[in-house]
């Protein structure tokens, strides 16, 4: 689209605007771009205005993009590319202010669909007026701006209030990906308690004491004391710790005792059904120590579970935590964030207690370590998120800009961000400027 000249683009662009938008574009022009000729009413927060007079480059910019609620002032710096971003908040006791962003951005990088272009040679600057969501995709780490009717029913990257909140979202296919990431090598520690339960089982009902559990990094292992064989009571004291060991599993071995124990437990590899799913179990003998004149010999287990059964675990796991629900209140920078009827989302799981049922001898061992662990958090820790759904209810309260409720239709993964990637630059001048602005009224 093409246009004479300035009036002619400006009256195409000033009334798709927002006011506080139009007032800014017409103002800065009007000085031939020196911000500090900006009135302070024009922001949301006088420290913006103080920001821009300070930081803000003098001269002209190479080009200006206008949206329905943003404006993105571009200089050259040397190399590199300065934005000078302003955007209309539109919520709260501030609607119509604007807040102020500065990025470092490759200008040849961002691709917004221009819906009108004027090329002013006199001035040296291009303005374009671009489309408003692609504005929000392509420049702010948000992605995208809340509904109006405050309700999230997709996945994505949500600016809440301002420009410090940033509302992840991830769509329920993720929640079991995550799931199975997360809690991979748990997950096969399960499955080892399980195997190592039906051991102890099958052992136990021919009369071998399999009461004895040990934990060691690999999971859990049933420990059998034997009798140590040919060799003289005081043998412990005689014997160097690693040669008694090595002589131990000689006579071990030697003695087929292992051979004894497998036919026992019915072989080396053996399936257990476990949350409906065949779970095939491979069990192997380890000669642990030598301890007041017995043999402790342990059975480990492994698992290669194929991809459903993670899946499965995954699928179980979402379905206990979105049945234990709380409410509870954060602060995120500024901003207040207040939740209810959520859930808790990695981090380390407590095992629903419907498997303990599953398991007899495992029970009781199992309820010392009831939980699953996120790539080695404690019981107790560990990172986790927020679960919502239809019935969940966020509600987000700052200073300035007031308050917003977002609600969900569906199921998702919410992690709430300050302060995202590539702001710093920005966030550090800010906080220069607060500190200041406090020591000057004094």
């Amino acid at each position: 689209m093409g246009f004479a000249g300035w009036d002619e683009f400006w009256g195409f662009v000033k009334g798709r605007v927002e006011d506080s938008v139009a007032a800014l574009v017409e103002r800065l022009r009007g000085s031939g771009w020196d911000f500090r000729a900006l009135d302070v009413g024009l922001f949301s927060k006088p420290i913006y205005h103080e920001y821009v007079v300070r930081y803000a480059p003098r001269g002209k910019p190479f080009e200006v993009d206008i949206s329905r609620r943003h404006v993105i002032v571009w200089y050259r710096d040397g190399k590199s590319y300065r934005e000078f971003l302003f955007s209309d908040e539109g919520l709260g006791p501030n609607r119509g202010k604007l807040w102020v962003l500065e990025v470092d951005l490759d200008f040849s990088l961002i691709n917004m669909r221009a819906l009108a272009t004027f090329e002013n040679r006199q001035e040296g600057i291009t303005y374009r007026f671009v489309d408003d969501e692609d504005l929000v995709n392509e420049v702010l780490p948000f992605k995208r701006d809340l509904p109006d009717d405050g309700v999230v029913r997709e996945a994505g990257s949500y600016r809440v209030l301002g420009e410090g909140l940033e509302m992840f979202v991830d769509d329920p296919d993720a929640f079991t990906d995550w799931y199975i990431d997360a809690y991979r090598e748990s997950i096969d520690g399960l499955l080892r308690w399980v195997c190592i339960d039906e051991v102890a089982e099958r052992l136990e009902s021919v009369g071998i004491d399999a009461s004895f559990w040990d934990f060691h990094p690999d999971g859990v292992s049933v420990d059998i004391p034997l009798q140590l064989l040919g060799l003289p009571p005081d043998a412990e004291r005689v014997y160097d710790h690693d040669e008694l060991l090595r002589i131990a599993e000689e006579r071990f071995h030697a003695n087929r005792m292992g051979d004894a124990i497998m036919r026992l437990i019915g072989g080396r590899e053996f399936t257990v059904n476990f949350l409906g799913l065949n779970i095939k179990c491979n069990v192997y003998l380890t000669v642990i120590r030598v301890f007041l004149g017995r043999l402790i010999v342990g059975i480990r287990a492994s698992v290669e579970p194929p991809p459903e059964v993670y899946r499965r675990v995954g699928d179980e796991l979402l379905r206990y935590a979105s049945g234990v629900r709380f409410d509870d209140v954060v602060r995120v920078g500024e901003y207040v964030v207040e939740l209810r009827n959520v859930f808790r989302v990695g981090g380390a799981m407590p095992i629903p207690y419907t498997w303990f049922k599953e398991l007899r001898r495992a029970k009781f061992v199992m309820s010392f370590k009831a939980c699953l662990f996120h790539k080695g958090s404690e019981c107790e820790n560990g990172m986790w998120f927020y679960g919502v759904d239809d019935n969940s209810v966020v509600t987000a309260r700052h200073p300035e800009y007031g308050e917003r409720v977002v609600r969900f239709r569906g199921k998702f993964l919410l992690e709430l961000n300050y302060v995202p990637d590539g702001w710093y630059d920005y966030r550090n001048k800010m906080q220069t400027l607060i500190l200041e602005k406090l020591l000057k009224t004094k």
